[in-house]
């Protein structure tokens, strides 16, 4: 039987991932205000057993509801975008295996600049990884090619009047997995009330009929722009929950004075 081959390539952007590169740090958050400047270093390492070249260039972006991040053309968030404002260098790197470079950056805002402004660098390596598999007599060959977003975000450093975030939605309900065990879902929607970018964190928790907490859990700290929102779910084990009404309580901390909290019940009936 003849084998043939095909090619697929894949271009991935990632918040943050592994592989044969380690980029240093990943999101960068700055005060700055207009018609100053601030510079700054990314590093680079190549974890790798192979020489290695990366490139670097620059991006808008854009994040959904769900956290995911879409790379834009430079200057496609308008005067959002931080891409006019923002320069770096270099634009290749060669690294040696267990070698470490550095992307240096400057931002110089404009006096008239106002709100927030946010960029990414998508810095790639130069060489796929190569994956062969075959399927039905026919070779497929995938190229994959990782590339890191270092997400760039520019405050002002006058911040707005408190609330900066709410928790618009919370619902909490009972789910059965895929080997049959009961889980709490809690789900929840939190907002962006701001003209700025915010870099929120928090916690959730479950309490049971009596008010003791029976399971909690920690928000890292996530993004938010500005009167954006980011929907995120956490799942609890619910297998010994009893009888009678619980409580999901999420709390908020956005940096402020003031803390966002939001709440949901779900009934447990008797059996």
């Amino acid at each position: 039987m003849q084998l043939f081959s095909g090619v697929i390539m894949l271009f991935l952007a990632f918040l943050g991932c592994e592989g044969a590169i380690n980029v240093d740090p990943m999101k960068i958050v700055l005060e700055v205000p207009p018609g100053t400047v601030k510079e700054g270093t990314i590093v680079v390492t190549n974890l790798g057993d192979e020489p290695t070249t990366v490139s670097v260039r620059l991006s808008d972006f854009f994040l959904d509801e769900r956290g995911n991040l879409l790379t834009l053309e430079p200057g496609t968030m308008g005067e959002m975008s931080l891409t006019g404002y923002l320069s770096f260098s270099p634009t290749n790197l060669s690294l040696e295996p267990g070698e470490a470079g550095q992307v240096s950056y400057r931002l110089q805002l404009p006096t008239e600049a106002t709100g927030s402004h946010w960029a990414c660098l998508l810095i790639a390596e130069e060489e796929p990884e190569v994956v062969e598999e075959e399927q039905g007599g026919i070779i497929l060959r995938t190229e994959v090619r990782l590339q890191y977003a270092v997400t760039i975000y520019q405050n002002p450093l006058n911040r707005p009047s408190e609330p900066w975030v709410r928790v618009k939605e919370a619902e909490l309900s009972l789910q059965e997995n895929e080997n049959g065990e009961r889980i709490g879902m809690l789900v929840l929607a939190v907002e962006n009330l701001t003209d700025i970018v915010l870099t929120p964190k928090g916690k959730v928790e479950i309490r049971d009929p009596s008010g003791t907490t029976v399971a909690e859990k920690v928000i890292e700290e996530f993004t938010l722009l500005p009167h954006g929102s980011l929907a995120m779910s956490f799942g609890f084990e619910a297998g010994s929950w009893e009888a009678g009404e619980y409580l999901g309580l999420a709390v908020i901390d956005a940096g402020g004075e003031t803390l966002a909290a939001g709440q949901a019940i779900v009934e447990i009936l008797p059996p």
